[in-house]
């Protein structure tokens, strides 16, 4: 998984955030919805224009003779078996209150076939409601140029005595709108849509929809049904009500990205630089600075600060432990130091007085005793420069010039059997951040190993090179002419007491303190192996200044 940085995280998951509530609107279709439930509350409002305006225009009409007669007919009688009103009687009182109200839902609605065909009319037709009818039908018309809404005015029976386009004098009976309308409902519920013509333009006053909405609501006068009002229309499609706010949209969209950016921007400063705090408190600690036990002054998150009190503690602990060990290594040191040079000097003087008797078995046993009394001797002080080189970077402060002291180190230890050389180009310049003491042993040992394997011969190179982050590293290569390191050797090759020179003296500590050091001053140390020799790399920072 590649990495990524704390701002590109943040902003990710604000544009996250920013889209969960798209992704809600299109789950639920809400905006749908919301735009079917906008088209159905115009087509409640338009229906109830028309409902009062065809109460009272059929009820204006002259009722006398035959129309009085067929209008009584054709009227629903209430359920409660009263006689109907006569439409001469004058209406003067005022209705209550009963607005309507919006039901659809998309997302729960179920959606209906398309409408049944109108039918020829099995009932009687009533005068007095296509008179009725021809008045309104110009209003209807009129009303359709801007609404676009489909209109049909129908009797109690369910013909069409007024509409803005066909059907005029057939029966809507079958549906279920009209038959819920007529029955005093109010209904409002979407069918299916089904045309071959093509999809028009965006912007275009025709829809796209494959549905369509019909509200029917019933006219009523004293509790009997004189008819009813179907109304009907294809609503917006969400793409084309979301083109025609586009410029709103992509405004709003472009100020909330803004929005996000400036938040995840906000949020990453406030954080990075504590990170950053933490990051360099840690790096503290594995150099071994002191400085890594002290808490940061400004952690700004809780999380933070008890996350670097942990590592202050943590360096604390190290320290502690460090300190014991090279206390304890001290001791052992000096501990052992005196009972060996007793042990020497007394060895020395026995070789010394022994008289000319002296058989071949006491001097092979008193060398025995002086040789391997001088080897305890260097694992004993092999053992302090190790517990010393963990905690070098704390003991020792500064920087040396690495080129003097790999020519100082190559002469001490060149000798006629064992050949030296020392080369390097644009390091003679610069300093490395390690103290004088500690690149010496690094030197010493890497020199003295391959003088052991090398076959006496043995190139020290020195050169410069550029990091990854724009700093400046001091490469030091040691190579061989030896066989080389197998593989199975390779992997150990720095763990201590390992060697395959304990015969010639060899301790096994040499490459450890080596890597102790290297490591403890933020370098790094590699080997390389092949049956031409050995070779092994350090590379350390280059103090800037």
């Amino acid at each position: 998984m590649p990495l990524l940085r704390l701002r590109t995280v943040l902003f990710l998951l604000g544009l996250v955030v920013l889209l969960l509530p798209v992704g809600a609107l299109r789950a639920l279709r809400i905006y749908e919805t919301e735009v079917i439930r906008q088209t159905e509350s115009e087509l409640l409002a338009q229906g109830a224009l028309l409902v009062a305006v065809w109460r009272s225009t059929l009820l204006a009409t002259p009722a006398g003779g035959e129309d009085a007669r067929l209008n009584r007919m054709f009227i629903a009688a209430p359920a409660d078996g009263t006689s109907a009103p006569s439409f001469s009687d004058e209406i003067s009182v005022q209705p209550a209150l009963d607005p309507l109200t919006v039901q659809l839902d998309l997302a729960r609605e179920n959606i209906r076939p398309p409408a049944e065909d109108a039918l020829v009319t099995p009932f009687a037709r009533n005068p007095a409601s296509f008179v009725a009818g021809s008045e309104m039908t110009p209003l209807i018309r009129e009303g359709v140029r801007r609404t676009l809404a489909g209109v049909r005015v129908l009797d109690a029976q369910g013909i069409v005595v007024a509409s803005s386009g066909g059907e005029l004098g057939l029966w809507l009976g079958l549906r279920e709108e009209v038959q819920r309308a007529l029955a005093g409902e109010e209904v409002s519920l979407i069918r299916e849509r089904i045309t071959d013509n093509p999809d028009p333009a965006y912007g275009s006053p025709s829809r796209r929809t494959g549905i369509r909405l019909f509200v029917a609501l019933p006219v009523m006068q004293q509790g009997r049904v004189l008819g009813a009002v179907v109304l009907s229309r294809t609503p917006d499609s969400a793409r084309d009500a979301l083109w025609r706010s586009r410029n709103n949209i992509a405004v709003s969209a472009l100020v909330l990205i803004v929005i996000v950016v400036a938040m995840a921007t906000f949020a990453a400063m406030y954080v990075n630089q504590p990170i950053r705090d933490l990051i360099a408190q840690a790096d503290r600690v594995a150099s071994g600075r002191p400085a890594g036990t002290v808490t940061l002054p400004d952690p700004r998150l809780v999380e933070v600060q008890q996350l670097s009190q942990s590592i202050a503690k943590m360096a604390s602990t190290l320290e502690s432990r460090a300190e014991y060990i090279r206390q304890f290594a001290s001791h052992v040191s000096h501990e052992f130091k005196t009972p060996l040079t007793t042990i020497t000097g007394s060895v020395e003087m026995l070789r010394d007085a022994r008289d000319a008797s002296a058989s071949k078995e006491s001097t092979r046993l008193l060398d025995l005793i002086r040789d391997d009394s001088a080897r305890l001797s260097n694992l004993v002080r092999r053992l302090l420069d190790l517990a010393r080189a963990d905690t070098a970077a704390t003991q020792q402060t500064g920087a040396c010039d690495p080129m003097r002291i790999a020519r100082a180190v190559a002469g001490r230890l060149e000798t006629p059997d064992a050949r030296i050389s020392v080369n390097g180009s644009g390091v003679d310049a610069l300093r490395v951040s390690m103290d004088e003491s500690s690149m010496t042993s690094i030197l010493e040992n890497l020199i003295t190993n391959g003088i052991q394997h090398g076959g006496g011969s043995v190139d020290v190179s020195l050169s410069v090179g550029d990091g990854t982050d724009r700093s400046r590293w001091v490469s030091i290569e040691v190579s061989d002419a030896g066989p080389g390191i197998s593989d199975a050797n390779q992997a150990r090759i720095f763990d201590p007491f390992f060697t395959t020179a304990r015969a010639r003296g060899g301790t096994g500590l040499g490459l450890s303190i080596v890597k102790s050091l290297v490591e403890s001053h933020g370098g790094t140390l590699s080997l390389a192996s092949s049956p031409k020799g050995s070779r092994f790399t350090v590379t350390l920072p280059v103090v800037v200044g």
